[in-house]
Parts: C-alpha cells; structure tokens; sequence
C-alpha cells in the first residue's frame, strides 16, 4: 500500500492551492516461491544420521520463507522422496521445520545413503508456486552384524613332521559393517602344544594357518593316533567398539588330519624274552611268540620277524621265528649237555621298503630230562678191589666212592647203597657222600674177602636211573693200617675237590685242549727234524764244494791220490777205529786225530760223506767237521 499527498495550485499571483491525500494500494500476485534454506550443523555440510536410529532422531534444520502475502505467502511442505524413512517436524510457525527420521528403521548394510527430497508449495491457488530441495543423507554404520564365516566347517590334511612355517589352510569370514566395525581378526582355540608351545598358527587379520613345530601324529590323543583329525575352533571378531564387549564374533570348525609316515621303530613289548624247551624233543615246537609294534598307521604298520647271529651260532638252522607272527619254533632236537642256553637276536623291521628296526634278545633254555645214567667213577671198572687192614677202627672210612652224571638238577642227584654183599653188615655207605666206612668190629679178622654190589641211583622222575659195579674188600690183618684222609664236607656226589668231570662239556674241552697240545707238540718236533735234515744238507753240500775248491787250488791233493808219494799232506788227519787217543774200543770212525791232536766227532759220525771200510789204508779227499765246529779239515788218511 502507498499514501501519496497531491496538492493543486492555480497560475494565479497569490496562487491558490488545495491538497488531498491518495491512497494507493497494490495488490498481491503471487510471482515468488518459497524459499528453502537446510542446515545440517556439521562443518562439511553434509547430513548423516546412524542407522538404527530411534524415529525422530534429527537429521538437519529446514527453513522456509515466501515473499508473497495472504494466501500467496502461506506454504506447505513435505518430504516427497524416501517419507517412510523421513519426515519433517515443524518446530516454529510458519516456517522453521527439522529434517527427522520416520518410523522404518534405517539399515546402512541395505542403504547407504538417501537423497531426502523437500517440497513447498504457497497457497496461491491457480497460480501457487512451489519449491523443492535435496538433502543427501548418509546413513552411518554401527556395529551391528556378526562376521560370517564362509564355510562352517573346514577341512585341511597336513603330513606329520613338516617342517615349521608349511601353511595348513584359510579361514575367511565377512563382516557386513563398514570400517572399524568390518575389519575381523582371527584365533584359532585347542590348539595341540609341546611343552606349552602351541604347534599351528593363524595369522590373525589374513586367517592363514601354518605350522608353528613339527607335528607327531603318534605324540596326538588316541582318536587322533587313530586317523582322526585334530578339531579346533575358528573364532572371528570384529573390531568393535573399544568396549570389548560390544566386539562381535563367529566360530567355525577347523578339522585337520595328520597324514602318517613311516617314521616310527618297531617296539618290541619286552627287550629279553626268555623261552623254555624239554632236551631231545622233535623240531617243530612252539617255544612262544615275540611281539613288536608299529605306532605307525597301515600301510606303514607292518611288522616282519627274523633272526640273526648272535655270535657264531647260524641259529637259522636251530630255531625258526616266523616272519608274520613273531612264532618261534624249533627246527632241532636239543641235547642240554651239549649246549644248555642259545642266544639269539629277533630283529623286527617295518614292512615294504622300511628301514627302520628295533632288536630283541632271546634266550632259549634246553630244560634237562633224565636221559644219561649214573656212572661209577670209583671203582673203576679195572680196578675193583680194595685192601683193608684189620687194624681200621669203626667209623673210619675206608674209600670213597664216585659217580658222575651228565644231568642237572634233581637228575644228578646221587644215592649210592649197598645192595648186597655185606656180610654181617661190617660196611656202611652214606647215601649222599658215597663214604664207605667200617661199622663192625674187624680186628680179629685174618683174612676174608667182600663182594659188595654197589648201585647209585640218580633223582630223575618218573624212573630213575642207575648204575652198579662189585668192589672186592679184602681184609687182611698183613695189610698196614693207613687213615684215610677225606675232605671236611662231602656232599652230592662229591666231585669237588677229586677232578672227577661233571659233565661232557667239561670232558669235551679238556679233551679238544688235550688234542691241541699233542697237535703243537707233534708239529714242533716235525719241524726241528726237517730243521736238522735242511742243517746237514746245506753242511754236506758246503763240504762238496769246498773240497772242489781245495783241489783247484791245492794240486798236491791230486797226486796224493794218484799215488804220488812225494806230496806232503797239507793237514794230516788219522781216523781210527777207536777213539783218537785209542783208550777204547770203538766202532769204525767214531774218532780222529788231526795233525795228532785228538778231537770228538759229531754224533752222526763226524766225516760226510764218507766212511772207509775196515781194513782200508791209503788216502782219500773228503771234509768233515768235528764236534766243536772250529776247523775244516780237507784231507785225512785211514789207516
């Protein structure tokens, strides 16, 4: 509206005027919009609310102005995009609104963000005019989703004994939140360890698994021994707010299989075994079974049996193990006085191309039975009779008897009796020491004779075995009263102290010792023989060549035993019949004398090679040497 004051005025000298007031109004047309103005209250600008907002949570501030007046000026606004998320909530009329969340629950894992739409529109009527404006709203994230694994249950194998860092498997979960709240690190639980050292690893932000140590299938519990697979638990955690528990987390299962190898020995369940077989049973006996065990899993499990030498013996030709079942059997019949004990070695290997083995001593022991008889070792069979003198007190012994069995134990144990023969029971023999004493008065005995029969019986069970020889005692009063000397304790069959053989291993040495030293003897004096006979013939042949030389260089030699008689005898020898100084007869050429000086001859004869006859005179080339060694002669004459 505009007051406007007009004044008139004539053209007069004194004019007159005259005024009025005009009053002019303008009327409104409706030529502007609403004008919408949006204020976040952030530094960016930028409108962002957190899903999961409670309804009417605000967003941002709305104002609205229109220029216009009446119903030009009067507006209405609204949310026309996204109005089940949004809303607007007139906080001061007519135009001061506040963007707020409507009643449908904002999911930022279903939408990020919204571009709010706002329209106002004045009252104008067929010429109203409208506005409109876009807020873009973020919708920020909260923690509000468990991370997922991708699988529930993972499967890995792995070998035994790999080396540290050897990657296992993965594990991934997702985690639908954004940022902090989306990032998910990892843990694994149950973990297998060795001395409290965990023996697998997960890397906690990528999930990998690898090996820490090296894993031992047969160091796991039995199911896992068995082929079982190791069960651990897969835990995933976000990152939450610093408020641990408000971090969200999801578990899976991690199944790991330990593949066997062959890296196990063979164990046996005893280190010795000692097993027992009767003497002179057939081959074939069952003498028990060895066992060893594989921890390893089939195929890798298989055990195979054998034996081998222990010491000297080839015990593949005495006892047989099977190679499946660790049976050990006889392949031989047994004598225990020959051998009483064999040892040997079980080795238990793996099966295929294994080359791991374990070893097991065994012993097996030839249990005796009573095959060998007792036999007297005093009296001999030649030489069966005993002198008495008729001085021997009562009580004093008079012999002791012997007897040796090649048994052990209760089979050697000896009882000797007197089974008949003992007149007026003059005689006594203690059962275990075989003493055989006087019990009678027999000093008035001249002379008489006993035919004692004699037995000693061995323990042995079922039917004992025995053996019987007849001493003849003679009592004589012409025979000299000597006592007797006998041992302070005589038990058994009193072997000890008497060198009496206890058993056929015992003979058997001696006897091999025996045959060794007459061997040696025989040989020593074999070989001085073919010394001595190699001595004479290198003398003989040196004698040879020295007499030829002896010629060449003495030529008078020659025309000596050409019958020159003119030539002088570089050395004179004479040999007699006798000795050389001819005190004694002897036989022909046991003695010479050299250049008159008599010396002893060699045992064998003294001159080789040559001897003359009896009667033989002239003169002859030959060398010898005598006794003492120290001169050669070359030329001799016999006379």
């Amino acid at each position: 509206m505009h007051l406007l004051s007009v004044v008139a005025s004539d053209r007069g000298t004194e004019p007159l005027t005259s005024h009025t007031t005009v009053v002019v109004r303008v009327d409104d047309v409706n030529d502007h919009s609403p004008e919408i103005t949006v204020n976040t209250l952030t530094p960016l600008g930028a409108a962002a609310v957190t899903e999961n907002s409670e309804p009417g949570t605000f967003v941002a501030y709305v104002s609205v102005d229109d220029a216009d007046s009446g119903d030009n000026g009067r507006f209405r606004c609204a949310v026309t995009t996204a109005g089940e998320r949004f809303a607007l909530r007139q906080t001061f009329p007519p135009g001061e609104f506040q963007l707020v969340t409507a009643s449908a629950p904002l999911d930022r894992e279903e939408r990020a963000a919204y571009d709010v739409t706002i329209a106002c529109a004045d009252e104008g009527g067929q010429r109203a005019r409208t506005s409109q404006t876009v807020v873009h709203v973020t919708i920020a994230d909260e923690n509000d989703n468990v991370p997922h694994f991708t699988r529930d249950v993972y499967e890995f194998k792995i070998t035994e004994n790999c080396a540290p860092g050897t990657t296992v498997g993965q594990v991934v979960a997702n985690d639908a939140d954004d940022g902090a709240y989306g990032r998910v690190s990892y843990r694994l639980e149950g973990l297998p360890e060795i001395s409290g050292w965990p023996l697998l690893h997960i890397d906690s932000d990528t999930g990998l698994i690898s090996t820490r140590g090296e894993i031992d299938r047969e160091s796991l519990l039995p199911s896992e021994r068995a082929g079982g697979p190791l069960e651990l638990t897969a835990t995933a955690v976000d990152s939450g707010n610093e408020n641990s528990s408000g971090r969200m987390t999801a578990t899976a299962v991690v199944r790991i299989v330990v593949l066997d190898i062959d890296d196990r020995l063979p164990v046996f369940d005893h280190d010795h075994y000692v097993f027992q077989i009767a003497e002179n049973e057939p081959p074939g006996v069952v003498l028990g079974r060895v066992s060893a065990l594989d921890a390893d899993l089939p195929p890798h499990d298989v055990v195979r049996y054998h034996t081998i030498r222990h010491g000297d013996v080839d015990v593949s030709s005495l006892f047989h193990v099977d190679p499946q079942t660790g049976t050990v059997s006889s392949r031989d019949t047994f004598d225990r006085e020959r051998v009483a004990l064999y040892h040997f070695d079980v080795v238990a290997s793996g099966g295929g191309l294994s080359t791991l083995s374990a070893r097991a001593c065994v012993d097996v022991q030839v249990i005796d039975v009573n095959d060998h008889r007792p036999l007297f070792t005093e009296p001999l069979w030649n030489n069966q009779t005993l002198l008495v003198s008729s001085q021997t007190p009562r009580g004093h012994v008079v012999s002791w008897l012997r007897a040796v069995d090649l048994d052990d134990g209760r089979n050697s144990r000896l009882t000797f009796t007197i089974a008949a023969g003992n007149r007026l029971n003059t005689f006594t023999l203690h059962p275990v020491s075989g003493a055989l004493s006087v019990v009678k008065d027999i000093s008035h005995i001249v002379l008489e004779e006993y035919a004692l029969h004699l037995t000693v019986e061995d323990g042995g069970l079922p039917v004992p075995l025995r053996d019987d020889t007849v001493l003849r005692v003679v009592v004589s009063r012409d025979v000299e009263y000597v006592p007797l000397p006998s041992p302070l304790d005589q038990t058994g069959n009193g072997l000890n102290g008497f060198g009496v053989l206890a058993s056929e291993t015992t003979a058997v040495v001696l006897s091999i010792a025996l045959a060794v030293i007459l061997t040696l003897i025989v040989f020593i004096a074999v070989s001085i023989c073919v010394l001595r006979r190699r001595a004479r013939s290198r003398r003989a042949q040196r004698s040879t060549d020295d007499a030829d030389d002896d010629k060449r260089r003495h030529p008078e030699a020659a025309k000596l035993e050409r019958g020159i008689p003119e030539t002088r005898l570089r050395n004179r020898v004479e040999l007699f019949q006798g000795v050389a100084d001819g005190s004694a007869t002897g036989v022909h050429g046991n003695a010479v004398k050299c250049n008159g000086t008599a010396r002893t001859m060699m045992a064998n004869g003294g001159v080789s090679p040559y001897f003359a006859s009896t009667g033989y005179s002239g003169s002859f080339t030959s060398s010898f040497t005598h006794a003492t060694g120290s001169e050669a002669m070359n030329y001799y004459q016999v006379r």
